[in-house]
């Protein structure tokens, strides 16, 4: 009779727990959940007699799946920007650009990663191996990209180059956001900033 207020608790947990990880923006917050989910899993199935049941949940729900998912999360869920600056040197419209991309990350949660090349040529090489997702450059410098769009850019206007792997939405939003000039790889389709 004393077990009964006990396991209905833990009975209401489940759902509960289901329901937070389930509703979680955050992917790390959707694992710390998902692994409470999997403690209070083993803990109804030990209050109801089943060891075996709970130690099996409580060694694959609370912890192989969290450390596999969080290998997972952590290797996916990371944005790589490739910045070409010729000769290294500084550019404001660029640097606001990779700032506005760094702050839809962070909303996002996202991982961020930047990298400088010296020539147009690296920074395409690294798109084309998937060292870098999205490419950002002055419009001189992206001369590559440019010369075959109905609207060539400006010398010193921003342009972005992306590998059209899911990064649509993502591009086309700081493509709107900032008012930059951005271009499909390989086949270049041009998206301009007032959609």
């Amino acid at each position: 009779m004393s077990e009964t207020p006990i396991l209905f608790s833990i009975a209401l947990l489940l759902p509960l727990g289901a329901l937070l990880t389930v509703l979680q923006r955050n992917p790390y917050n959707a694992l710390i959940s998902r692994g409470v989910l999997g403690a209070v899993s083993a803990l109804a199935y030990a209050s109801l007699g089943a060891a075996d049941v709970a130690v099996t949940e409580a060694l694959m729900g609370s912890l192989l799946i969290i450390v596999l998912y969080t290998i997972a999360v952590r290797a996916t869920m990371v944005i790589r920007l490739g910045v070409v600056r010729p000769q290294g040197r500084p550019s404001a419209p660029v640097d606001t650009v990779t700032a506005a991309i760094k702050a839809a990350c962070r909303k996002t949660h996202l991982r961020f990663e930047t990298t400088d090349y010296d020539t147009v040529e690296d920074a395409v090489n690294a798109l084309k191996n998937g060292d870098s997702d999205i490419l950002l450059g002055e419009s001189g410098a992206m001369v590559v990209f440019t010369d075959a769009a109905p609207e060539h850019p400006s010398g010193d206007a921003p342009v972005l180059v992306y590998r059209p792997a899911g990064l649509e939405r993502f591009v086309r939003r700081i493509s709107v956001d900032t008012g930059v000039t951005a271009f499909r790889q390989p086949d270049t389709q041009i998206s301009k900033g007032n959609h």
